[in-house]
């Protein structure tokens, strides 16, 4: 088995560096083209399914890729960002300026973290790692993308590889990236075979990094 994780493509707020959360904000033009572009690389690659958080960027992103492909797409509450709670729509200077002591916290023990009025990684945990089981019991040699986002992905990576939750930001990715996992024993133990590709984005110059 086969699993494509993605980074949906920049939004106005990842360019801003603003915290976006489970708010529902949309990919601006250059995002779009990144996604055109992420459709290209991933084009020589036989994609069985597609799951999407329901959230317009990273759906807007599936649906782009899915035009390489014609695979079915499905759209699962599971794969939402995590939620920023109070600090979604903020910069990212507000957030340091008015919760400095959770946020010196969230970058130094984000597993000890529960967002004001929003969620902890281990919440994110408990409602992504039984999508990921049911996953893993239904495609056995298929090849799975999951169009997501940076926090919630960075979950899917410690589950299926593992690792403890204090490993979150271990993982960095940029927008419009790609990584695989593939299974390495019978009994679901998966690799992580490449890691946030972002080679097709060349000729869009440096990518911004943005907030989650």
């Amino acid at each position: 088995m086969r699993i494509i994780v993605v980074r949906h493509g920049e939004t106005d707020w990842n360019k801003e560096g603003r915290y976006q959360g489970k708010l529902d904000i949309p990919l601006n033009d250059k995002g779009k083209r990144q996604a055109e572009m992420l459709a290209k690389a991933l084009s020589s690659y036989e994609i069985d399914i597609i799951y999407s958080s329901p959230l317009k960027r990273a759906l807007e992103t599936a649906k782009i890729i899915d035009l390489e492909h014609r695979a079915p797409i499905f759209v699962r509450d599971e794969l939402k960002e995590i939620s920023h709670g109070r600090w979604e729509g903020l910069l990212l200077s507000e957030v340091k300026r008015t919760y400095g002591e959770l946020y010196e916290m969230w970058k130094r023990e984000p597993e000890k973290v529960i967002m004001p009025e929003g969620e902890s990684l281990k919440m994110v945990y408990d409602r992504v790692n039984p999508f990921l089981e049911e996953l893993k019991r239904r495609y056995r040699s298929e090849t799975v993308l999951i169009a997501g986002h940076d926090g919630v992905n960075k979950i899917i990576f410690c589950a299926l590889l593992d690792l403890p939750l204090s490993y979150f930001w271990r993982f960095k990715q940029d927008n419009a990236s790609f990584s695989i996992l593939e299974t390495i024993s019978e009994d679901g133990k998966f690799c992580l075979r490449h890691f946030n590709d972002i080679c097709h984005l060349s000729s869009l110059g440096e990518t911004v990094e943005g907030a989650l």
